[in-house]
């Protein structure tokens, strides 16, 4: 770490043992180069954070300033010191011409990044010290040619890409601003104005999110713009020095870090992110004012203003990106997955990689970063470091050769959640792998992996990983090869489907990033299938488990009938609260190949859809899911064989619908889209006249997305049907209304 006291022994100790002091003392440390004065060179013994952190004014010089201005019992030592390396600087960096710079050399603080980074605050420093006894006229004509050189600079490199255009529009934009007595500030400015429009429009893709692929530099681009009030502000002046269009760009990539982030709007690490501890709330109540936003407001004040989003989960269909979340308060349950490629410098080999918070624990982590270079970090961004199918030990394809995937499916709703995406990215393998989520609100997921080989005679090894945080303590039944945490209060279960398929299963030891210059050790789960031809699949539960809770799930795989090459799953399993012995039994059938739908049976259940959950809570019909494929022109039938009944029937194509049983209330929701610029949540909607199912008791309502039904008037019940218009489902006895 660049400022490890201990880095040199030589250096000049300080006897005073003050947080001050011992920044003082680090201060000297971190430039001591065998020299009296400070290095902007690369020392002996740093790493390249010493240049990405010390040469960007990174907490540095700017905090000397800040004690000098406070008036501390020793300003001027402060401002003496500040004023030394500022010199120094301009001496060192100053006589360097800018084509001579490579970034990562290591030698200068010259790359555009580190330029733009460091000149706001550069001449801020610089104004603020004017009165201070070190700063002579020479000295201060230094700093002021060397100023007027960075605006030079900076106009000349400028451009629209990122927040690298960011940083160098922001920096030559203080240089217009401190120094309005320069002859070229004027065309300076209306040069910046015109590229900050550019680059905070590129920022922002049509579904709100953000080209910078982790949060904290969807953060950093958010605070290029908001710069620029902060340099004008220093100035004097209260008005945005921007147009609405880039105004517009700012409140949508704050809206964007909201509607992302994790429960208490806290980082779920994807990329080169900051920690999942880091919450970004506290930075929404600017914009929550000055767009009057009541949802920003609502997240900056933690719920006790404004109001919460119309929706919870949420998907960016431009940015590839999935949110699936019960709520909007700090123990919701969340999981956050993505296809976006890694597409930006700060994006990884990770593409379907997923984290999961539950009851306001971090429980599937990403390994997030470093910031060093070496097999530590590799390992970190790399397709085995993220929980996902890592195939035949190879990583993705990312950064400039990655493509983003493709959005197969997305449905949500209060019930459950539903996403469909397949992955371009491990054609470096040879194999096109497609990962599915249902997520069963509030409770679980059920995450459904199927691998297509190009080859189905080339064998592969494929190897599913889920990886914690480094005090999970996980362990493993040996007898269910079900992995769990074992922190004292959450957890969660990693529960496999047909455990006995797999030809290894351990816990392995990784590497978790924490942040910039921090690394430690973890574990991941780790499930193998080794070698195998033709189509592959994995099937998982993820189930959490709040304090004192304590579940037994067991699993069992249906065999499926006319499928090929896999192109289907369906299993049964069970969970069973261990307090309370209520005994919730579940089917699942998801149909991955859609050109293989047709009705055929699972397990007790036949069905022609593409998704078939059914449940029953001790004994009890509780809850069924369906969808169907996007362009099917039939209806769907739901059977329970076994009884010889039909649960769902439908006389029109319908793409998905939901049912909970609920006394003699059943709730009915189909999917809810969401209309970002309005904020609005429009409903698929369900004709009703083609609508039958079953209810094994005598129903008073039905509540269809939102709407109340009532019986007599607005549908009716024979036997256990209930009906909207036409009866045709058969008719069996009905039961006593049970007690809800």
């Amino acid at each position: 770490w660049w400022w490890n006291r201990n880095l040199d022994t030589n250096a000049d100790p300080v006897k005073e043992d003050s947080d001050n002091e011992r920044n003082y003392a680090r201060h000297i440390v971190a430039n001591y180069n065998g020299r009296s004065f400070s290095s902007w060179c690369k020392p002996s013994g740093t790493t390249r954070r010493f240049r990405d952190e010390y040469n960007r004014f990174t907490g540095n010089i700017n905090t000397f300033v800040q004690e000098y201005m406070w008036g501390s019992s020793r300003a001027e030592e402060y401002a003496a010191r500040a004023v030394q390396d500022l010199y120094f600087m301009t001496l060192q960096i100053g006589t360097v011409s800018v084509s001579n710079d490579t970034y990562g050399g290591g030698k200068h603080a010259r790359n555009r990044l580190d330029f733009g980074a460091r000149t706001p605050t550069m001449v801020q420093c610089i104004k603020r010290l004017i009165n201070c006894d070190a700063m002579t006229p020479e000295v201060y004509t230094i700093l002021s040619k060397y100023c007027w050189r960075s605006g030079y600079v900076l106009s000349g490199w400028i451009t629209s890409s990122g927040n690298w255009g960011g940083y160098e529009e922001a920096g030559n934009y203080a240089v217009v601003c401190e120094f309005p007595e320069f002859q070229e500030s004027p065309q300076w400015e209306e040069n910046v104005m015109k590229y900050i429009e550019q680059t905070a429009l590129s920022y922002v893709r049509d579904d709100l999110s953000c080209i910078e692929v982790p949060l904290q530099y969807a953060n950093v681009a958010k605070g290029t713009i908001t710069s620029f009030e902060s340099i004008k502000k220093d100035v004097g002046s209260e008005e945005p020095p921007y147009n609405d269009a880039v105004a517009e760009a700012l409140h949508n990539l704050t809206r964007y870090v909201m509607y992302s982030s994790g429960p208490g709007y806290r980082d779920h690490q994807q990329g080169d992110s900051a920690q999942y501890t880091r919450s970004y709330a506290g930075g929404f109540m600017t914009e929550a004012v000055q767009f009057n936003d009541p949802e920003l407001l609502y997240a900056a004040t933690g719920g006790t203003k404004g109001q919460a989003p119309p929706f919870e989960s949420i998907i960016f269909k431009s940015g590839k990106k999935v949110v699936m979340r019960t709520g909007w308060d700090e123990r919701a349950n969340y999981l956050f997955t993505q296809m976006d490629g890694g597409y930006s410098s700060h994006g990884q080999q990770d593409d379907h990689a997923i984290s999961l918070f539950a009851y306001g624990k971090y429980l599937i982590a990403d390994t997030s970063y470093t910031g060093a270079q070496g097999e530590a970090n590799n390992w970190l961004k790399s397709a085995a470091g993220h929980s996902l199918v890592q195939i035949d030990g190879k990583d993705q394809l990312a950064y400039g050769s990655s493509k983003m995937g493709t959005i197969n499916d997305w449905g949500s709703n209060d019930h459950y959640d539903f996403y469909s995406g397949t992955t371009p990215n491990y054609s470096t393998a040879g194999v096109e792998p497609t990962r599915e989520i249902l997520f069963v609100k509030p409770g679980f997921w059920i995450v459904s992996d199927y691998l297509v080989p190009d080859s189905m005679t080339t064998p592969h090894t494929y190897e599913q990983r889920w990886i914690m945080m480094p005090d999970a303590n996980m362990s493993i039944d040996e007898g269910t090869n079900i992995v769990r945490s074992n922190y004292d209060d959450v957890n969660i279960q990693v529960v496999p489907v047909a455990s006995s398929t797999y030809d290894s299963v351990g816990i392995e030891d990784g590497l978790m990033g924490g942040g910039t210059g921090v690394l430690n050790n973890t574990q991941y789960a780790d499930y193998e299938k080794t070698q195998k031809t033709g189509v592959q699949t994995f099937n998982t539960i993820l189930f959490p488990e709040d304090n004192g809770q304590n579940h037994s799930i067991v699993t069992k795989p249906l065999a499926v009938s006319e499928v090929e090459n896999e192109g289907a799953s369906a299993f049964n399993f069970t969970i069973t609260d261990n307090h309370t012995g209520k005994l919730v039994e579940s089917n699942y059938y998801l149909l991955h190949d859609k050109a293989q739908r047709q009705e055929r049976s699972f397990g007790d259940y036949t069905f022609n859809g593409q998704l078939a959950y059914v449940e029953k809570t001790n004994g009890g019909l509780s809850a069924i899911i369906l969808r169907d494929v996007a362009d099917s022109d039939e209806g769907l039938k739901l059977t329970d064989a076994i009884e010889g009944r039909t649960l769902v029937q439908t006389t029109v194509p319908v793409q998905d619908l939901s049912i909970r049983y609920n006394g003699d209330l059943v709730e009915i929701q189909t999917h809810q889209d969401i209309s970002m610029d309005a904020r609005t949540v429009t409903i698929r909607g369900i004709d009703t006249a083609g609508l039958n199912f079953y209810a094994p008791y005598e129903v008073q309502q039905v509540k269809i997305d939102g709407t109340i039904y009532q019986k007599g008037k607005d549908f009716h019940q024979d036997g256990t049907t209930v009906y909207f218009e036409e009866k045709f489902m058969e008719e069996e006895p009905i039961s006593p209304t049970p007690t809800p």
